[in-house]
């Protein structure tokens, strides 16, 4: 599924560097699992691969039939791991 291969490289990319291109990833990780509003213009400083991900992931969103996070092994825990690191705040349960 390429939607989940291009989830799974942006959680990676989000989990291993510190860069701006990471944090504005991790801003799209957190509004996959509503703990984030992910600005568009965004995109615009990313490398066209990493934008090209994004995009496909939103496509994904639109039409898919499961969540994202659901297209990669242990998707939500990924991204919820990515979100700890990053410094947004867990959902209080």
């Amino acid at each position: 599924m390429d939607a989940g291969n291009a989830f799974q490289r942006l959680l990676t990319i989000a989990k291993k560097s510190d860069t701006g291109q990471a944090g504005r990833i991790a801003s799209f990780v957190a509004a996959v699992i509503d703990m984030n509003k992910f600005d568009l213009y965004d995109l615009r400083p990313l490398d066209e691969q990493i934008s090209d991900d994004i995009l496909l992931c939103i496509n994904f969103i639109r039409w898919g039939k499961l969540a994202l996070t659901d297209t990669t092994p242990q998707g939500m825990e990924q991204a919820m791991e990515v979100c700890v690191v990053w410094g947004y705040a867990l959902p209080q349960s």
